[in-house]
């Protein structure tokens, strides 16, 4: 639909940089990067730009990664500066990296609560936010604080795991959140459980995961933003379990 969008605007930045994010959750990084880099050249966007870093640095660009963050240090520090870190420790830049992660706590406290909203909303359900790497620096820095969390933050460690692709981690984390009893986020640990035990090839356990999510009551107590985040998080598993079968 998109591809289509493209070819009947072909000037639409907008167009242009929301085919850049389908095709990142698609992890066709160079694709993503294209559009996006298209449309920085007509308008500039520091959180876009970002996003490109971040798909340098999964395609295992790190200096190309390292020249985006530095260009939006100035615009969003809190997570230019722990993605920007990430990339010079995987070049080997020690002294770098701890530069950055000490500038980290200037434009965002190392708090728990700070630390776990700011990593859910990188993970969330709107694709032109999702930074999961960025999300992963936030969670080791969580986990350093702390070792006991409540059930919304722990979905949330949970989540970013699945995103970062550490899907045993993830599962791990999960299963744990739901052996503690009933929480109202159950259905949001269920429906990521499903999704992690689809991509690591554990079909039954994918399908128990998603009856167990579907079966979870909805918290009367969960706002327009919670039952959405819902609602998009059971399509999601749903397509991916669909898709995952077929193959």
């Amino acid at each position: 639909m998109y591809r289509k969008a493209c070819e009947l605007l072909p000037e639409s930045i907008s167009t242009r940089q929301w085919r850049a994010h389908v095709l990142a959750e698609k992890r066709q990084w160079d694709l993503a990067i294209r559009d996006a880099t298209w449309a920085l050249s007509r308008h500039e966007q520091p959180d876009l730009r970002l996003r490109v870093a971040e798909w340098h640095y999964r395609a295992g660009r790190f200096q190309e990664a390292i020249d985006q963050c530095t260009r939006t240090i100035e615009f969003v520090p809190s997570r230019a500066f722990p993605l920007r870190s990430v990339c010079y420790k995987s070049i080997g830049e020690a002294v770098l990296a701890k530069a950055d992660d000490d500038k980290i706590t200037i434009f965002l406290a190392d708090h728990i609560l700070t630390l776990q909203l700011n990593a859910k909303a990188l993970v969330g359900c709107d694709i032109s936010l999702r930074s999961p790497v960025i999300a992963m620096k936030l969670v080791d820095r969580m986990l350093a604080l702390q070792s006991e969390f409540e059930p919304e933050f722990a979905y949330t460690i949970g989540r970013v795991l699945y995103q970062n692709d550490r899907f045993d981690e993830a599962i791990a984390w999960l299963e744990s959140n739901r052996a503690k009893g009933e929480s109202e986020y159950d259905g949001f640990d269920s429906y990521v459980l499903a999704m992690a035990y689809a991509k690591s090839g554990k079909a039954q356990k994918a399908a128990e995961s998603f009856e167990c999510a579907e079966a979870s009551p909805v918290s009367e107590d969960f706002d327009l933003r919670g039952r959405r985040e819902l609602s998009i998080l059971r399509a999601e598993a749903r397509n991916l379990l669909a898709i995952e079968h077929a193959n």
